[in-house]
Protein backbone atom coordinates (compact mmCIF):
# COMPACT_ATOMS: atom_id res chain seq x y z
CA UNK A 1 0.00 0.00 0.00
CA UNK A 2 2.69 2.65 0.91
CA UNK A 3 4.82 1.30 -2.00
CA UNK A 4 1.64 2.53 -4.59
CA UNK A 5 1.07 5.85 -2.39
CA UNK A 6 4.58 6.56 -3.22
CA UNK A 7 4.49 5.71 -6.92
CA UNK A 8 1.68 7.72 -6.92
CA UNK A 9 3.24 10.59 -5.37
CA UNK A 10 6.22 10.38 -7.96
CA UNK A 11 3.50 10.34 -10.87
CA UNK A 12 1.90 13.46 -9.68
CA UNK A 13 5.56 14.99 -9.45
CA UNK A 14 6.58 14.52 -13.05
CA UNK A 15 3.08 15.31 -14.49
CA UNK A 16 3.46 18.86 -12.23
CA UNK A 17 6.87 19.64 -13.42
CA UNK A 18 6.13 18.73 -17.44
CA UNK A 19 3.35 21.44 -16.80
CA UNK A 20 5.69 23.36 -15.27
CA UNK A 21 7.94 23.18 -18.05
CA UNK A 22 5.31 23.73 -20.83
CA UNK A 23 4.47 26.92 -19.22
CA UNK A 24 7.97 28.21 -18.88
CA UNK A 25 8.71 27.13 -22.60
CA UNK A 26 5.20 28.88 -23.75
CA UNK A 27 6.97 32.04 -24.45
CA UNK A 28 5.55 32.75 -28.43
CA UNK A 29 2.06 33.87 -29.83
CA UNK A 30 1.10 32.43 -33.11
CA UNK A 31 -1.14 34.06 -35.37
CA UNK A 32 -2.84 32.15 -38.34
CA UNK A 33 -2.00 35.19 -40.96
CA UNK A 34 0.79 37.78 -41.15
CA UNK A 35 -1.09 40.30 -43.22
CA UNK A 36 -4.66 41.68 -41.71
CA UNK A 37 -7.09 44.22 -41.45
CA UNK A 38 -9.31 46.10 -38.77
CA UNK A 39 -12.01 48.61 -39.80
CA UNK A 40 -13.12 50.58 -37.01
CA UNK A 41 -17.06 52.84 -37.50
CA UNK A 42 -16.14 55.27 -35.55
CA UNK A 43 -12.73 56.65 -34.45
CA UNK A 44 -13.56 59.19 -31.54
CA UNK A 45 -10.71 62.33 -31.97
CA UNK A 46 -11.47 64.69 -28.81
CA UNK A 47 -9.31 67.63 -27.11
CA UNK A 48 -9.18 67.13 -23.47
CA UNK A 49 -10.32 70.59 -22.81
CA UNK A 50 -13.11 70.00 -25.62
CA UNK A 51 -16.90 68.51 -25.41
CA UNK A 52 -17.51 67.58 -29.58
CA UNK A 53 -15.49 64.93 -30.63
CA UNK A 54 -14.59 64.31 -34.23
CA UNK A 55 -16.09 60.80 -35.23
CA UNK A 56 -14.72 58.97 -38.26
CA UNK A 57 -14.22 55.21 -39.40
CA UNK A 58 -11.27 54.36 -39.68
CA UNK A 59 -9.87 50.85 -41.56
CA UNK A 60 -5.90 50.07 -41.45
CA UNK A 61 -4.08 47.12 -43.05
CA UNK A 62 -0.59 46.13 -41.90
CA UNK A 63 1.28 42.73 -41.17
CA UNK A 64 3.44 41.09 -38.56
CA UNK A 65 6.83 40.25 -39.26
CA UNK A 66 6.38 36.76 -38.53
CA UNK A 67 3.95 34.14 -37.74
CA UNK A 68 4.80 33.94 -34.52
CA UNK A 69 6.81 36.57 -32.14
CA UNK A 70 8.01 36.89 -28.33
CA UNK A 71 7.00 38.08 -25.60
CA UNK A 72 9.91 40.75 -25.37
CA UNK A 73 8.53 44.37 -24.56
CA UNK A 74 9.46 47.04 -26.87
CA UNK A 75 9.89 44.83 -29.70
CA UNK A 76 8.84 45.86 -33.31
CA UNK A 77 6.68 43.08 -34.22
CA UNK A 78 5.16 44.82 -37.52
CA UNK A 79 3.93 47.60 -39.30
CA UNK A 80 0.49 49.31 -39.94
CA UNK A 81 1.27 50.35 -44.02
CA UNK A 82 -2.32 51.33 -44.81
CA UNK A 83 -4.79 53.41 -43.33
CA UNK A 84 -7.95 55.33 -44.77
CA UNK A 85 -10.46 57.73 -42.75
CA UNK A 86 -13.39 57.57 -44.37
CA UNK A 87 -16.22 60.54 -44.26
CA UNK A 88 -16.63 61.98 -40.68
CA UNK A 89 -19.87 62.92 -38.76
CA UNK A 90 -18.21 66.41 -37.33
CA UNK A 91 -15.16 68.08 -38.54
CA UNK A 92 -12.95 65.75 -40.80
CA UNK A 93 -9.66 64.13 -40.21
CA UNK A 94 -6.81 63.21 -42.91
CA UNK A 95 -3.86 60.62 -42.72
CA UNK A 96 -0.34 61.71 -42.68
CA UNK A 97 1.32 59.80 -45.68
CA UNK A 98 4.62 60.35 -44.66
CA UNK A 99 3.89 58.72 -40.94
CA UNK A 100 3.26 55.39 -42.39
CA UNK A 101 4.51 52.66 -41.85
CA UNK A 102 3.22 52.74 -38.30
CA UNK A 103 5.16 50.54 -35.85
CA UNK A 104 3.61 48.15 -33.93
CA UNK A 105 5.86 47.25 -30.37
CA UNK A 106 4.35 44.63 -28.33
CA UNK A 107 3.69 46.00 -24.80
CA UNK A 108 2.46 43.17 -22.54
CA UNK A 109 -0.26 40.63 -22.04
CA UNK A 110 -2.86 39.72 -19.73
CA UNK A 111 -4.56 36.46 -18.06
CA UNK A 112 -2.79 33.77 -17.09
CA UNK A 113 0.48 32.49 -18.19
CA UNK A 114 -0.29 28.62 -18.93
CA UNK A 115 -3.32 28.72 -18.51
CA UNK A 116 -5.24 31.25 -20.51
CA UNK A 117 -3.90 34.28 -22.54
CA UNK A 118 -6.81 36.78 -23.05
CA UNK A 119 -5.42 39.91 -25.08
CA UNK A 120 -1.85 41.50 -25.78
CA UNK A 121 -1.15 45.14 -25.59
CA UNK A 122 0.82 46.94 -28.53
CA UNK A 123 1.90 50.08 -28.64
CA UNK A 124 1.30 52.08 -32.42
CA UNK A 125 4.17 54.31 -32.61
CA UNK A 126 3.90 56.93 -35.24
CA UNK A 127 0.20 57.06 -35.82
CA UNK A 128 -0.17 60.11 -37.28
CA UNK A 129 -3.58 62.35 -38.23
CA UNK A 130 -4.59 65.86 -39.46
CA UNK A 131 -7.73 66.40 -37.77
CA UNK A 132 -9.91 69.67 -38.62
CA UNK A 133 -13.00 70.90 -36.12
CA UNK A 134 -15.45 73.83 -36.40
CA UNK A 135 -12.92 76.15 -36.43
CA UNK A 136 -9.53 74.70 -34.96
CA UNK A 137 -6.81 72.09 -36.84
CA UNK A 138 -4.97 70.03 -34.81
CA UNK A 139 -1.95 68.02 -35.82
CA UNK A 140 -0.90 65.17 -33.74
CA UNK A 141 1.73 62.00 -34.32
CA UNK A 142 1.92 59.21 -31.31
CA UNK A 143 5.16 58.52 -30.02
CA UNK A 144 7.03 55.74 -27.91
CA UNK A 145 6.53 57.46 -25.17
CA UNK A 146 2.95 59.14 -26.03
CA UNK A 147 1.92 56.03 -27.94
CA UNK A 148 -1.75 54.74 -29.56
CA UNK A 149 -2.73 51.63 -27.34
CA UNK A 150 -3.65 48.42 -29.80
CA UNK A 151 -5.25 46.14 -27.36
CA UNK A 152 -5.78 42.27 -28.84
CA UNK A 153 -8.09 39.98 -26.98
CA UNK A 154 -9.05 36.77 -28.03
CA UNK A 155 -10.38 35.42 -24.98
CA UNK A 156 -11.71 32.28 -27.51
CA UNK A 157 -8.92 32.53 -29.80
CA UNK A 158 -10.22 35.09 -32.65
CA UNK A 159 -9.12 38.41 -32.48
CA UNK A 160 -10.46 42.38 -32.05
CA UNK A 161 -8.85 45.21 -31.40
CA UNK A 162 -9.11 48.15 -29.38
CA UNK A 163 -7.37 51.47 -30.36
CA UNK A 164 -6.86 54.20 -27.29
CA UNK A 165 -3.99 56.70 -26.94
CA UNK A 166 -3.82 60.54 -25.07
CA UNK A 167 -1.41 62.45 -27.05
CA UNK A 168 -0.15 65.98 -27.30
CA UNK A 169 -0.72 67.88 -30.45
CA UNK A 170 2.42 69.07 -32.57
CA UNK A 171 1.05 71.64 -34.40
CA UNK A 172 -1.67 73.62 -35.41
CA UNK A 173 -3.66 76.19 -33.42
CA UNK A 174 -4.17 73.42 -30.35
CA UNK A 175 -0.43 73.10 -30.37
CA UNK A 176 0.89 71.67 -27.30
CA UNK A 177 -2.95 70.64 -26.27
CA UNK A 178 -3.67 67.19 -25.50
CA UNK A 179 -6.06 64.86 -27.85
CA UNK A 180 -7.56 61.38 -26.75
CA UNK A 181 -8.36 58.52 -29.58
CA UNK A 182 -10.29 55.58 -29.08
CA UNK A 183 -12.06 52.99 -31.55
CA UNK A 184 -14.21 50.71 -30.16
CA UNK A 185 -13.30 46.62 -30.81
CA UNK A 186 -13.62 45.25 -34.07
CA UNK A 187 -12.65 41.97 -35.30
CA UNK A 188 -9.84 41.71 -37.23
CA UNK A 189 -9.62 39.82 -40.25
CA UNK A 190 -6.85 38.66 -43.00
CA UNK A 191 -5.83 41.01 -45.33
CA UNK A 192 -8.19 40.77 -48.63
CA UNK A 193 -9.97 37.82 -47.12
CA UNK A 194 -13.29 36.77 -45.17
CA UNK A 195 -11.26 34.91 -42.68
CA UNK A 196 -10.88 36.15 -39.36
CA UNK A 197 -7.52 35.81 -37.61
CA UNK A 198 -6.23 33.68 -34.31
CA UNK A 199 -3.47 34.08 -32.30
CA UNK A 200 -2.36 31.29 -29.86
CA UNK A 201 -0.08 31.26 -27.37
CA UNK A 202 2.87 28.23 -28.03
Amino acid sequence: MRRCTLLLAVACAIVCLGTLVSTATARNFSTTSQTWRATYRSLEIRRIAEVEAVRCPLTIEGSFHSRTFAKSVGALIGYITRAVVGTCEFGSATILPLTLPWHIQYASFSGILGARITSIRANMVNFGMNVREAFTTCLFRSTATEPVAWTLSFPFGIVSGNLEGEIANTAGECFFETTRVTGASTSIGVLNAATRITITLI
